[in-house]
């Protein structure tokens, strides 16, 4: 004999639409995870990106003659600084190179020469570096805010500013 069941009873015992309902819970959560990653994976690149330009950028100037101890403290001739912000942005020192990152302008690239004390490491006057008592560094600066795809914004969650350097001896050519 069949057991009338009450509009309460029959929806408490239905099954019909159980998956529709929860993957409508759950749908939200993967799309906010999915995107999360997809965010995240685009600002790596990007971070990639400029720390192998500067990386790039440094062993250029490492490469040069940048040193003239006329002046003092020595600077870097604005030509060779011109080029290797160049280099850090587009991969190549010609003008009009295609940026590695779309907001990443040549500006935004610093370089900077300093001298450091060559100390001798051990008894046999062997030198920290090859070289003299002083030995030039050059170190190459970006700071680059990143331009996210949005969804940092939905979130309310602040720019994410990138501070790379990288620091190269000065060996030159």
């Amino acid at each position: 004999m069949r057991q009338i069941l009450s509009p309460a009873q029959r929806l408490a015992t239905c099954c019909a639409g159980a998956a529709l309902i929860e993957w409508t819970l759950v749908l939200p959560f993967l799309l906010t995870l999915g995107l999360g990653f997809m965010e995240f994976g685009h600002a790596l690149y990007q971070y990639q990106q400029i720390a192998t330009g500067v990386r790039d950028a440094g062993r250029y100037l490492s490469r040069q003659d940048i040193v003239d101890e006329s002046t003092m403290p020595p600077t870097i001739p604005i030509e060779l600084l011109e080029k290797a912000r160049r280099l850090a942005t587009t991969g190549t020192t010609d003008m009009g190179g295609e940026l590695r990152v779309p907001y990443w302008e040549p500006g935004e690239v610093s370089a900077d020469l300093s001298s450091e004390d060559n100390p001798e490491i051990g008894a046999g006057g062997e030198k920290k570096y090859r070289g003299g008592d002083e030995v030039y560094m050059v170190r190459v600066t970006a700071e680059v805010t990143y331009e996210d795809v949005g969804f940092l914004d939905f979130f309310g969650l602040g720019p994410i500013n990138f501070n790379i350097s990288h620091m190269e001896r000065v060996i030159g050519e």
